[in-house]
């Protein structure tokens, strides 16, 4: 064979070149279509992702506002100073599981209200105990106190209270 019988190879390789580059942009063709509708459901599975978290924060604060409420109106009847034995016996206390949800919705929320969580539901948690013990006596016996539990109760009553009307404020308006 010489060079000059293998003359066919160059228009074939040539027009094989040309299949193979108009199989590759049409492949290529395919591919941009392909991720541009890939980068379309992103986009749409993003938008429909804020507007359940929007719709879950919005159920999350209307939950946070009402059990705020429910503690304001328990705490705010309650005397601000001395311990209120009477009114504490016969005050319908919220429970540990709702402190707990009120500082998960709080946390969930964010900003300013996952900021004072802790602070309102150590405050909360100091109130319920003391009902606790208050009511797990004899109405008879009465329960003893003394001036550093009475200021812990001032503080503690004081600390959830400020808190909650903070929150209530804010999530009110």
């Amino acid at each position: 064979m010489t060079i000059d019988g293998l003359g066919w190879i160059l228009p074939v390789s040539a027009a094989v070149q040309a299949i193979a580059t108009v199989v590759l942009v049409v492949i290529t063709a395919r591919y941009v279509r392909l991720t541009r509708q890939i980068v379309e459901t992103g986009r749409q599975q993003l938008s429909d992702a804020r507007a359940i978290l929007e719709a879950q924060t919005g159920v999350g604060r209307a939950r946070l506002l009402a059990l705020a409420k429910r503690f304001l109106d328990t705490l705010e009847p309650l005397a601000d100073r001395g311990i209120p034995q009477e009114q504490l016996r016969r005050s319908a206390m919220w429970s540990q599981g709702e402190e707990q949800r009120f500082f998960e919705l709080a946390t969930s929320v964010g900003g300013p209200f996952a900021e004072k969580a802790s602070e309102i539901a150590a405050g909360l948690a100091w109130v319920r105990q003391l009902h606790s013990r208050i009511t797990s006596l004899s109405e008879n016996l009465g329960y003893g106190t003394d001036q550093k539990e009475e200021l812990a109760y001032v503080e503690n009553r004081g600390r959830a209270l400020n808190g909650l009307r903070s929150v209530v404020q804010v999530l009110a308006s």
